[in-house]
């Protein structure tokens, strides 16, 4: 028996064996004969069964997740990039506009009402009533709010109510509050079987009753420091709050981006490194070693003696001080050297191979976290087909629609009905009355709607589809975020104007045009209606004499 060799298994193997055995034991690594592949757990499976507890896991991460999303678009071009087409897509230009649906008992339009209540809407809108520091109207208002929904996985708006009419005649305004204003350190068990979790207060039923805010004045803004701010509680009859849950009892909203931070972090880190190599492989950057050692130093007088051949250019500064030598290098430059010195190129290869296909695999791992397409995304239209890209312009419009969706029940409806109330309190829907709020808070949002690849060959489609039965005129013109009715209203408009209106054609000098006038497409359309009467009654008269 080998003396050394007992004492390392003794001493080292054994242990770690028993170790091992025990870690084994602890986890349940040992598989059971019919257990599913799903919840195996071996060393090929780390990571793979986290303890996934909601609230815990947000309450450890939100700070930073937030933080980090924010320098995203704040800073990362890919980032910015993510933000501007989401908001562009989404929101738009214009953001969302009311449409109005109160109808009378028959089921008919009440067009009277709808008018009265979408024009002073319109008004409230403005900057000056929309919000409480008269800047935004409400189309900024929804780039902003959406942002945050975005951004920082939710938001916080608190509605302003009861303003006086001097300052205010609609009596209604909101106030753009920042999600990290809510004390995410507040914790606490209160009566009446309340409970508040990461600042935000919940009954029995997980009903959010208020939200507890950071009270800080405007000077500590400048500084940022609140975090022993007092603390305000807002009832939730003042606030609207709302995040997209993943879990039922999920009790604050984490980022849209979590799961990418790090791809686009990694991303940016790898671009720098590139331009770095770059900019070294452009200069040729090499390294000084002496090869004779009875030859001057670099740092030596040049005046002197033994200095041997002189530096030329930037010779001047060659010891740093520390022992270490360096040349400075200008472009189309040649130095010469002592004797006893030589340079020896260092070329670092720019990675011309590599960048492109390791960018376009983390870039297709950002934009597909966010179900956009990477090729429309990234602006990368090399080699795409027209039936890939339609297919990604189809699967991008499901993922705004889902976000405008999101967006709509959580904010725009709630803003509209608590503006109605006081709309109708202040006076400022007569004659509507108070009485009829339910009929008047029916309504709809039409947003933007993303523009088709071949906007012809989308449209012959569509006609297709109205004439074959499978959608009508209305479900089309609400995909394309318009109103049939409103649209019918405005080509009635455009037809009067036209026969009001009418000028004679460019280069038309004839004595006859000048009296003549364009055919009134309102008589012809009159024209068509009787003719389809007259074809209906023709095939009940047939049918009443095939029956007799």
């Amino acid at each position: 028996m080998n003396p050394i060799k007992n004492y390392i298994d003794k001493k080292y193997v054994k242990p770690a064996v028993e170790k091992a055995a025990a870690e084994k034991r602890k986890v349940g690594i040992k598989r059971l004969r019919n257990m599913f592949d799903a919840a195996v757990l071996d060393r090929f499976s780390l990571g793979l069964n986290d303890d996934y507890k909601i609230n815990p896991d947000i309450r450890s991460s939100i700070i930073n997740a937030r933080k980090n999303a924010r320098s995203i678009f704040r800073n990362n071009p890919y980032g910015g990039a993510i933000r501007t087409r989401t908001l562009v897509h989404t929101i738009g230009g214009d953001g969302f506009r009311l449409q109005v649906r109160s109808k009378y008992p028959d089921g008919n339009l009440d067009d009277l009402a709808n008018t009265i209540i979408e024009n002073k809407f319109s008004v409230w809108c403005r900057e000056d009533y929309c919000t409480m520091t008269k800047r935004f109207s409400f189309v900024r208002v929804q780039w902003l709010v959406f942002l945050q929904l975005f951004r920082d996985g939710e938001f916080l708006v608190r509605m302003v109510q009861g303003l006086p009419k001097e300052k205010n005649p609609f009596g209604f305004s909101l106030q753009l509050l920042d999600p990290d204003d809510i004390d995410e350190t507040y914790n606490e068990e209160l009566s009446e079987n309340r409970v508040v979790i990461m600042g935000v207060e919940f009954n029995e039923w997980k009903e959010i009753t208020g939200i507890y805010v950071r009270k800080k004045s405007l000077y500590n803004e400048i500084y940022g420091n609140t975090n022993f701010a007092e603390r305000q509680r807002i009832d939730a009859s003042e606030i609207i709050y709302d995040f997209d849950p993943e879990h039922p009892r999920q009790a604050r909203g984490m980022t849209k981006l979590s799961g990418i931070i790090k791809t686009v972090f990694e991303v940016d880190d790898w671009d720098k490194s590139v331009l770095r190599n770059a900019r070294a492989t452009s200069k040729k950057m090499g390294f000084l070693y002496r090869k004779h050692l009875e030859g001057p130093d670099l740092s030596e007088d040049e005046n002197d003696d033994d200095a041997g051949t002189e530096l030329e250019g930037s010779g001047e500064g060659t010891d740093d001080g520390k022992g270490k030598k360096y040349m400075d290098f200008e472009d189309a430059m040649i130095e010469s050297l002592p004797y006893g010195w030589e340079y020896q190129l260092s070329d670092p290869k720019f990675p011309s191979e590599q960048h492109t296909p390791f960018l376009k695999s983390m870039l297709r791992k950002i934009t597909g976290w966010f179900g956009y397409s990477y090729n429309l995304s990234a602006g990368d239209l090399e080699s795409v087909s027209y039936s890939s890209l339609r297919g990604g312009e189809i699967d991008e419009g499901a993922v705004i629609n889902f976000n405008q969706t999101l967006f709509k029940d959580s904010f725009l409806v709630r803003v509209y009905k608590r503006w109605l109330k006081y709309a109708l309190l202040y006076g400022q829907l007569e004659p509507l009355q108070y009485a009829l709020i339910e009929k008047y808070g029916e309504h709809e949002w039409m947003g933007p709607k993303k523009p088709w690849v071949d906007p012809g060959k989308q449209a012959e489609a569509d006609t297709m589809e109205v004439e074959r039965g499978w959608s009508t005129d209305i479900k089309k013109a609400a995909e394309r975020g318009n109103d049939y009715e409103e649209n019918l209203k405005e080509q009635k408009k455009a037809v009067e104007l036209k026969n009001k209106y009418w000028v004679k054609p460019v280069g038309d000098d004839s004595a006859d045009s000048k009296n003549k006038k364009p055919k009134n497409d309102t008589d012809s359309i009159d024209k068509e209606a009787d003719a389809i009467d007259d074809d209906d009654k023709k095939d009940k008269n047939l049918t009443i004499i095939k029956a007799g």
